[in-house]
């Protein structure tokens, strides 16, 4: 088939590292977007597979603050994600998609936003061998920088959990370093030799702290649901144990006498996105802005009628200035989410097989 011998001709031009074949092969593959040529889902990932295959011939460790190849990677898997339809392609098409895009999140540092579509792939396909490979190691990887031993423990042992079950002969593999397992089992027995995994995970109640009653449990399951909380627990999911903002500075010291910038700055930062946070919510519990009464404060108002149906009020702009300033403090969770925690390359590696 057309399309397999595509799939073949892109791997084998990023085994070779030969630019100019990629360059060739994605200008045919956008040649080939359309209703008439192959499901536009596949062609969008095979252009993300080209531009990993440039990155690796190219730049393979750059740490450039911008990077064309990386950026591409991101577009054009975003696009196949959006494009995809199960009428045309099977779901494990759709969760190599996915688990691509969250290993190149994880890799320009938003761990969050990977483990959030690693979660994505595993609840519509548990047996999903990378992701579940990928997401214990990102959780690992996480686990290191975190400075509060109880926390740390507690991402390392669920980090250990999702390895170990990598092993399990039923998982379903599409593409993978063939020593994966022998990398996986020795990322878990490092976790063990400094973690007493069985009892962490027996001990740890991930849902039985409170949120409160009424407006503010309404509140906590919000933000623990958009996991906005200052907590690293949040890497876990949407639990109650990371319905609160503990994160904090490592011990550190200064001269007798001195306050050192840096603690005014963290708690200016830390308050600021609380502070967002709780405007977001309420931005997010107000009435429908059609359904308001126009405000005073609106009154007299002269702007001029551009024929275009954009929408200018006060309720307008109080829900824009709140949402602005959440994501002006994050993009969600700006203190962890911004950590680079894996390096530049796919934690265990990355999908490009192109055959069904």
């Amino acid at each position: 088939m057309q399309i397999d011998d595509l799939a073949q001709r892109i791997d084998a031009a990023s085994d070779d590292g030969d630019t100019a074949a990629l360059e060739s092969l994605d200008a045919e593959c956008a040649s080939l977007l359309g209703p008439a040529g192959p499901p536009d889902a596949l062609l969008h990932y095979f252009r993300s597979n080209v531009q990993d295959g440039l990155q690796s011939a190219l730049n393979p460790h750059d740490w450039a603050w911008r990077q064309p190849h990386k950026e591409k990677q991101i577009l054009y898997l975003r696009k196949a994600r959006e494009a995809f339809s199960p009428t045309t392609l099977e779901p494990s098409r759709l969760a190599q998609i996915v688990t691509n895009l969250a290993n190149q999140m994880n890799t320009l540092g938003r761990p969050i936003e990977a483990l959030r579509l690693y979660g994505d792939v595993l609840r519509t396909n548990p047996r999903f061998a990378m992701a579940l490979a990928n997401r214990g190691l990102v959780r690992f990887c996480f686990a290191r920088m975190v400075h509060d031993d109880g926390q740390r423990a507690v991402l390392a042992a669920y980090a250990c959990r999702d390895l170990e079950n990598v092993v399990d002969p039923k998982l379903e593999w599409d593409s993978a370093p063939s020593n994966i397992i022998h990398l996986v089992k020795a990322k878990a027995e490092e976790i063990r030799s400094a973690v007493d995994v069985d009892t962490v995970l027996t001990q740890t109640d991930l849902d039985g702290w409170p949120l409160g009653d009424g407006d503010e449990k309404t509140y906590r399951l919000r933000m623990l649901d958009r996991q906005l909380f200052l907590n690293p627990l949040v890497m876990l999911g949407a639990h109650s144990i990371a319905a609160a903002d503990p994160l904090h500075l490592p011990s550190h010291t200064f001269s007798q006498g001195t306050v050192p910038p840096l603690v005014g700055w963290y708690n200016q930062m830390k308050q600021e996105f609380i502070g967002a946070r709780l405007l977001y919510h309420e931005a997010m519990e107000a009435e429908p802005l059609e359904d308001r009464p126009p405000h005073f404060a609106d009154d007299d108002v002269r702007l001029y009628d551009t024929l275009d149906y954009s929408a200018l009020s006060i309720g307008v702009e109080m829900r824009r200035k709140r949402t602005m300033l959440t994501e002006a403090n994050g993009p969600f969770l700006p203190f962890t989410d911004r950590s680079g925690c894996c390096g530049r390359s796919p934690p265990f590696g990355h999908s490009r097989r192109g055959q069904n």
